[in-house]
């Protein structure tokens, strides 16, 4: 590589390069934001980067088809890149709640997570719950199309993510969220698709109470 001190690099759907190739990146160290979006690196290439990369704050691995062991990804990120902020995983239906345990029991500093479309992220395995307390500067979410989801998560969320202000929940019903406790989020914007409508929610608290309000 010719650009040592490389900190930023953008190779969205640059679907040509093959696999193995993106091993170079490895000789980045000073990375610190990498975009992998629809490209076709592999498990084995991320594993070598993430060993190598240490100093990634933003990671954007979504729609990469030919990760085929997400959970494996997240736990050598997770144990090399303690730093990350951002992580996209979108469309990575292979991740289950155990690569999400890794990511959050290691990376502390978590403000944007985008897990649309990981429908093997199963909110009955209590990973969303987990999630929720263990990222306190969690400010945006995307869980769009995880059906799973319940009331139980999203009151974890506002309750232990203060600093939340977007929470995508594109393609889910929430059965009773208006009348959860809410005491957390100062402010949670919620999409929500239900019978072809899009609702979004917004929770605002001042010093009294909690406000729930719904536009149609």
């Amino acid at each position: 590589m010719f650009c040592p001190n490389l900190r930023d690099l953008d190779l969205s759907s640059c679907d040509r390069i093959p696999p193995r190739e993106f091993r170079q990146l490895s000789s980045l160290r000073k990375l610190q934001r990498l975009v992998l979006y629809r490209t076709q690196i592999n498990t084995e290439s991320l594993l070598w980067i993430t060993s190598k990369c240490r100093d990634l704050r933003n990671l954007n691995l979504g729609d990469c088809c030919e990760v085929k062991n997400p959970n494996t990804v997240l736990y050598f990120l997770a144990s090399n890149c303690q730093q990350l902020r951002s992580l996209d995983m979108w469309r990575t239906t292979q991740l289950t709640h155990i690569g999400l345990k890794y990511l959050t029991t290691w990376c502390k500093n978590i403000e944007d997570l985008d897990l649309g479309w990981c429908r093997s992220v199963r909110a009955e395995s209590g990973a969303l719950v987990e999630m929720a307390r263990q990222l306190p500067r969690l400010r945006r979410l995307v869980l769009t199309a995880n059906r799973s989801v319940s009331d139980t998560d999203i009151g974890s969320l506002a309750n232990h993510c203060p600093l939340l202000e977007h929470l995508d929940k594109l393609g889910t019903v929430i059965q009773g969220i208006m009348g959860t406790g809410v005491d957390g989020s100062k402010r949670v914007t919620a999409e929500v698709a239900q019978c072809g409508r899009k609702i979004k929610k917004i929770a605002s608290r001042d010093e009294n109470s909690t406000r729930w309000s719904a536009y149609l």
